[in-house]
């Protein structure tokens, strides 16, 4: 061990936030001669400020005679000193044994108090102190040497089934653990052979395995035994139980948990889809001036794609993952976001929550009782749902390392950095640094969640922690964020029976449909009870001598409010994660805007270099960067032109009802064609699978439109669902979205019934009156004090523009400030005032110029509602009509209500607030229109 000692990390001046003091340096050389000069270097394992690295033999550009060229550095990506390799040649340093320093010397180094209350990541350690010294020899001398590799031999005949599953399964852990395990396979020609084998083998076998009389009677294919240790195994089964057991890739007392649970899956893999009997001889590589003709950072969905398809085209290929921990200290394994901590543990979650919605709502309608033997109801495990989520995630970890080895993909859990647009720095805490070259690099690391900025937001988790909660349930949580992360953990921890809020900053789902995503939210609210609390942030979070979380908010008319949660849940939002590329060095640009990687069909401002996936302006979605990776890949490297199409993506979202969207939302139709150019069809209905629930059909929540281009004869720019199953129904139509087609023929299909999809041959058209966005009473008619329906139609008030704080949610707004009715709140002239042309009461209408005839048959109509919002009809005093949502539970159309109350004579009253989202928030519109009734009327 060579260690040198720094009096401060590095040289720039400041305080201990610019280079700790006290530094040890230290680099373990192990060779196999005791005469140095005549010694070969076996390993080398280098310090990096605290830990080490593993030793691993220099190439031959690091080494001058017997001695090692090191560097000490300044590492960007890790933020402190390290040593590593370097092929210039510098001063050779004398050595000074421990042997030779004076006493006092060595008395200092062993006893000195090194000081460490400015530094806090660990404590300064002398390397060469007795216990340290022997540590680290020990530990970095286990991969100095394979010793460590276990190699099983499995004798059978060729066509033996049980010897072929066998090879499979070695093949498959050989692939997964090349450092500890190896195999070697002996196949005879039959049956025959194999028997004569062991029979003439028995001395042998005494000989080799001692007292194990398993050995001298076991007369099945295969026959297993393993060398260092030399132990006989047994058969296919037995190999299979030894290697699900964990003890062959864990220590030699046992594996733990997570090795077990590893090994395990390596099992299911081989057996199901491995048919390797033999290893693989790597394809012969061409002569190149760089260590690869590709690297892929980042071993997400995208990455992983891109890599195995440049790999197949023959091309030398390598992938960089490291994940660095979240601020909570999760992490996971190999397969980027998607599958480790987002859609494949949110989908799972998603489809328990269902499965409780199912028992709670729907089983006793369908005859089900779900009561236990002591009468008590279903009960939900969070930490068991946990558990299988996370063997689950980690048998796919292990699948995709397995698909890496046996398409030839060299597979490095490190983390990467370019020092110029060939050459990249690899870090590990544990394994150090080294450096690799490449013709190609595809950048894919995806993003990484949004911290939170108030006091205490480092007790906040994210979308990162959530699905790895293992000790604890997360109990009342408060979910900050409107994004669909936001709202789809919201709807699974409610639906699993955990009290939920939501605070949203402004409005819900950005970048979607805003008609859809205000229906989201409502259902969310009505139906699945999740309470929202709008138009404010956390403004601190302070944890309590119990564990709780307290939050504090101020509302949007100044009220200050706290309350205290379980756990606070982070879903404001997603950056990439380019902060510690280095793509500065390699001359890397970015959108100003975004912060995301600037590209042009996927290659950056460096012609060599490309990137993929959620780092660049695209879809946020992991099919896109599969595709784009794979696509991406045949251009480099077979010859191919077909360039990714980002338009017409579809998407799903798994909220407590679930959305899916192909195409242009209605905001962006509009705004490309033209509003006048733009008919949307759409409807409401229920499914049948919620026919027999009270809850259910209380309300038609499920909603499809689809949107057209009248220009083209209808064509279909965007479709919309709302519904169970929204995932299966929009991929369904994307391929139609793709290929093209207009309403008629949409409509002209035979839908399959009953299914919630044959909805969308059956659409309706959605009025769009002569009167921009107002409506009026159509049956019976009002009398108007104002000619033309464009003056008819208008609004009498725009509420934000006289002071209101205004927002999507009205009815939590109107109970806040005791209003118990729309009527109430649209009839206090406190509140507003009226354009000049209206009466404060009515409106632009008079209920006793003219009178109408009380309708005989019940009907009222209005020309619609074009905005979300409530509505109230009234006779006189009694209300006999209301909507919450007017735009969705009174589509135009008849509708009826009861006159009885009205006697000879009455006023009906109509009022409607509607509600639009602009650039500047949400604009509350008042509409009133009055009509004056009576038995008498000559009308």
């Amino acid at each position: 061990m060579y260690a040198w000692y720094f009096p401060k990390g590095r040289k720039i001046t400041g305080g201990a936030g610019l280079g700790h003091r006290h530094n040890w340096e230290y680099a373990i050389v192990w060779i196999d001669n005791p005469a140095l000069d005549n010694s070969t270097i076996l390993g080398v394992s280098m310090s990096a400020s605290f830990g080490y690295s593993k030793s691993s033999p220099p190439k031959a550009k690091h080494v001058d005679g017997s001695s090692v060229k090191l560097d000490y550095y300044y590492s960007v990506i890790r933020g402190n000193t390290a040593l590593r390799y370097t092929e210039d040649v510098g001063e050779t340093q004398d050595l000074i044994t421990w042997d030779q320093l004076p006493v006092v010397a060595q008395d200092a180094l062993n006893n000195t108090d090194w000081d460490t209350t400015l530094w806090n990541m660990c404590d300064v350690k002398m390397p060469l102190k007795d216990g340290e010294f022997t540590k680290n020899l020990a530990e970095t001398l286990a991969t100095a040497s394979n010793s460590s590799v276990t190699t099983f031999h499995i004798s059978g005949w060729r066509t033996c089934p049980s010897f072929t599953k066998a090879g499979e399964v070695a093949a498959a852990m050989q692939m997964l653990y090349p450092d500890k395990v190896s195999f070697e396979t002996h196949a005879f020609e039959d049956r025959d052979a194999f028997k004569q084998w062991l029979s003439t083998s028995k001395d042998h076998f005494v000989m080799h395995f001692g007292a194990d009389s398993k050995a001298v009677t076991h007369v099945t294919s295969p026959f297993v035994w393993s060398s260092n240790p030399i132990k006989f195994v047994g058969g296919c089964d037995d190999l299979l139980a030894f290697f699900r057991s964990g003890v062959a890739v864990g220590s030699p007392q046992g594996a733990d948990p997570a090795e077990k649970a590893e090994a395990a899956a390596s099992i299911e893999v081989a057996e199901s889809s491995m048919t390797v009997t033999e290893t693989p001889a790597v394809p012969m590589e061409e002569e190149t001036s760089y260590d690869y003709d590709l690297v892929v950072i980042g071993g997400g969905s995208g990455g992983l794609a891109c890599s195995k398809e440049a790999a197949s085209f023959g091309q030398k290929v390598c992938v960089l993952d490291y994940v660095k921990p979240s601020p909570q200290g999760t992490s996971w394994g190999l397969g980027g976001t998607c599958v480790n901590v987002g859609c494949i543990p949110k989908k799972l979650m998603h489809q328990s929550s269902l499965i409780g919605e199912t028992m709670h709502h729907d089983s006793a309608n369908f005859g089900w009782n779900v009561a236990s033997g002591e009468g008590k109801g279903a009960t939900f495990d969070w930490k068991q749902l946990v558990s299988n989520v996370d063997s689950y995630i980690k048998s796919i970890n292990f699948k995709y390392k397995v698909e890496l080895r046996s398409k030839y993909v060299k597979y490095e859990n490190f983390l990467g950095s370019f020092l110029d647009p060939h050459t990249l720095e690899l870090w590990h805490p544990r394994k150090g640094t080294k450096q690799i070259t490449t013709r190609h690099v595809v950048v894919a690391v995806g993003g990484r969640p949004k911290q939170l900025t108030c006091p205490g937001a480092e007790y906040a988790i994210s979308s990162d922690d959530i699905f790895w909660m293992k000790k604890t349930a997360p109990g009342k949580t408060l979910v900050v964020g409107a994004s669909y992360v936001a709202l789809e953990c919201a709807g699974f921890l409610k639906g699993m029976g955990y009290d939920v809020k939501v605070m949203v900053r402004s409005i819900l789902l950005r970048g979607f449909d805003q008609d859809m995503a205000n229906k989201i939210g409502e259902y969310m609210e009505v139906q699945a009870g999740i309470e929202f609390i709008r138009k404010t942030v956390p403004e601190s979070i302070t944890k309590l001598e119990n564990g709780q979380l307290l939050v504090k908010w101020t509302t949007e008319d100044d009220e200050s409010c706290e309350e205290t949660f379980d756990t606070v849940l982070n879903a404001t939002g997603r950056d990439p994660d380019v902060a510690k590329l280095g793509l500065d060095k390699a001359g890397v640009k970015l959108n100003e805007k975004t912060g995301r990687i600037w590209t042009k069909n996927e290659q950056t401002s460096t012609p060599n270099i490309f990137a993929i996936g959620d780092v660049i302006d695209a879809p946020e979605l992991t099919p896109v960067a599969i595709q784009a990776g794979r696509f991406l890949s045949r251009r480099l490297y077979n010859n191919s032109t077909v360039q990714m199409d980002y338009d017409k993506v579809c998407t799903a979202v798994f909220t407590p009802i679930e959305y899916g969207c192909c195409g242009l939302s209605e905001e962006d139709s509009n705004e490309r064609f033209g509003e006048d150019n733009v008919e949307v069809y759409h409807k409401n209905f229920v499914p049948l699978e919620w026919s027999l629930s009270e809850s259910r059909t209380s309300s038609e929540s499920c909603y499809v439109k689809v949107i057209c281009d009248t220009t083209r004869d209808k064509f279909v720019v965007g479709f919309h669902y709302l519904g169970p199953n929204a995932g299966e129904v929009t991929q369904a139509m994307g391929l139609a979205m793709k290929l093209g087609f207009t309403y008629d023929q949409m409509v002209d299909t035979v839908g399959i019934h009953p299914t919630t999809a044959e909805a969308f041959t059956t659409l309706e058209r959605r009025l769009k009156a002569n009167l921009g966005e107002g409506q009026i009473v159509l049956q019976p008619p009002p009398f108007f004090i104002v000619d033309g329906l464009d003056f008819q139609g208008m609004a009498l008030a725009y509420l934000q523009e006289q002071g209101v704080n205004t927002s999507i949610e009205t009815q939590g707004w109107m109970n806040s400030h005791g209003y118990d009715s729309l009527r109430a709140m649209l009839d206090d002239e406190a509140l507003y005032k009226v354009t000049e042309e209206a009466l404060f009461d009515c409106g632009l209408t008079s209920p006793k110029t003219e009178t109408q005839l009380i309708p005989t048959n019940s009907t009222f109509q209005t020309s619609g509602y074009t905005m979300d919002g409530p509505c109230e009809v009234w006779l006189d005093d009694k209300k006999v009509a209301a909507g919450r949502n007017c735009h969705t539970e009174f589509p135009h159309g008849m509708h009826s209500i009861d006159y009885s109350s009205c006697g000879n004579s009455c006023t009906l009253w109509w009022y409607w607030l509607g509600v639009k989202y602009t650039d500047e928030g949400y604009s509350w519109q008042v509409y009133k229109n009055c009509v004056g009734l009576s038995k008498t009327a000559s009308q």
